[in-house]
């Protein structure tokens, strides 16, 4: 993971980044930020929903009541994916075949209520900002893309906060 993330800074050129991490990529982000070979280029971490994988056995190995449990048993199921992406050449596999189209739609799902879901399935659909301004839905994947490369934003970009 952390030369994973070596690379990707190699890549971009620069001399330090603004590491943001959400879930996996948080957990991806606090290991880079422990370890001495990529720490120095990194300015700052942001991190999302994901907890440092020290911190992430010690509560799943915590539980000492049956709701602590229940919280532990669920926590499990939700991050099961993760050691789908783990398994060596499974995502590979994955991405190849037409089985990404099914896991983008349902990963776009989550959160949502079926209603929503399809409201906001429509194109060009206008959204609210917390500003009460009006945007258009962003189409770009929400990863960082280095000069928006593979992303079908419109060029007249609108910030939605």
């Amino acid at each position: 993971m952390v030369s994973d993330v070596g690379a990707v800074i190699d890549g971009l050129g620069v001399d330090r980044v603004h590491l943001l991490g959400h879930d996996w990529g948080a957990i991806q982000g606090w290991t880079a930020v422990t370890d001495d070979s990529v720490l120095a280029r990194i300015a700052s971490l942001t991190s999302i929903s994901g907890a440092h994988l020290d911190y992430a056995g010690r509560f799943l190995r915590s539980p000492r009541t049956p709701r602590a449990l229940v919280d532990v048993a669920r926590q499990i199921l939700a991050s099961s994916y993760i050691w789908f992406f783990l398994c060596p050449v499974a995502p590979e596999i994955a991405i190849r075949s037409r089985a990404q189209v099914k896991v983008f739609e349902a990963v776009e799902r989550i959160g949502r209520s079926s209603t929503r879901s399809r409201r906001d399935a429509s194109p060009g659909r206008s959204t609210t900002t917390s500003t009460g301004s009006t945007c258009t839905a962003p189409t770009c994947p929400h990863r960082l893309w280095h000069r928006r490369r593979n992303c079908r934003r419109p060029a007249s970009r609108c910030r939605c906060w």
